[in-house]
Order: structure tokens, then sequence, then C-alpha cells
């Protein structure tokens, strides 16, 4: 899923979604796809990557999106995208992250949360693995170098909702079954 809409408008989705159902909390991580042109709904392009444009225009995507949720009493916790394999896409997943984190700046209902630090390697940059604190290691990335696996997803899903700040501490919740 994305916040482009080339291929499908998920903002005006997941907007309508909370509209019928009223969650008091929404967890969201998107974005894997992102790093590439933005187009309008014509389909013509409006900002390619690394360029200010695509900056401004992505920040208003994302702008968009957090102002679309927004609710009383209703909490988003935006899961930013984690370091990558490749150095290039890597600049353009910093781009997305940091068009998120100032949009949050100024949205209090916005919390979020760095998928990078809890699927951080030994050298606290990408990791194809994740190696858990009883020592067992758990395979984190598809073989894109981009998406997680369902156990890393569960695993950072899993320090949303318990007390645990670490996917790599398995002492204060339970792991998925397939880990």
């Amino acid at each position: 899923m994305c916040i482009r809409d080339s291929y499908y408008n998920w903002p005006a989705r997941f907007a309508e979604i909370a509209k019928d159902v009223k969650p008091e909390a929404l967890v969201m991580m998107i974005g894997g796809n992102d790093a590439q042109e933005l187009t309008d709904a014509a389909g013509n392009v409006v900002a390619r990557p690394a360029t200010a444009e695509w900056d401004r225009e992505y920040r208003r995507r994302v702008d968009e999106l957090f102002d679309g949720l927004r609710a009383d009493n209703r909490r988003l916790f935006w899961v930013l995208q984690p370091d990558v394999a490749s150095s290039k896409h890597q600049r353009s997943v910093d781009a997305m992250n940091a068009q998120a984190r100032a949009s949050a700046k100024s949205r209090p209902w916005v919390t979020l949360v760095d998928a990078g630090a809890l699927t951080a390697g030994a050298d606290g940059g990408y990791s194809d693995y994740l190696m858990l604190d009883d020592g067992s290691r758990v395979s984190c990335r598809q073989s894109d170098g981009v998406h997680l696996t369902t156990d890393c997803t569960q695993l950072v899903s899993a320090c949303l909702l318990y007390t645990s700040p670490s996917p790599r501490d398995r002492t204060r919740y339970r792991m998925p079954s397939s880990a």
C-alpha cells in the first residue's frame, strides 16, 4: 500500500473506513512502494523522486492522509519505513520518513513508530535478520530487500501492542507461532 494514488486511492479509502468503523486507534505502515514518480488523477507526472517537488508533494499527501484520519480521541500510530538494502532506495525511504516526521510534528494525534530502529541489525542499519534476546534469529526481510516478512511485521506490531520497547525481548509478549 502506498500514499501514491496512481494505483489505488488508499488515503480516500482509509478515511472512508475510519469514518464508518470509528476506531479509537489506527496503526498504519504504508509507503514501501512510494519511491517513484508521483502522478495526478489523470496520470500526469507531478514530481520525480529525489527532487524538492517530490518532497513537497509527498508531504502534502501525508498531511492529507493524517488529517483525513483525524477524529476526536483517535490516535494514529504511523510506522516509519525501515532501512532497505539498496542505498539508492534508502535515500527515498529517508525522504518519505522525513516528510512523515515533519507532518506529525504539528499533528498531536499522530505517534510515529520507528520501524528502522526496531528492525536494525547490530550496526544499527539494514539487516536481513533480527537477532532476538534469547539468541534465536528471525528472517526480517522479503527477497526484495524492502518489505518486511510476516514474522518481522508481527514483531514490530507486538512492540505497539505490548509493553516491550524492542522486538528482541520475548519476555513481555507471546511470539508468533511461526518464529
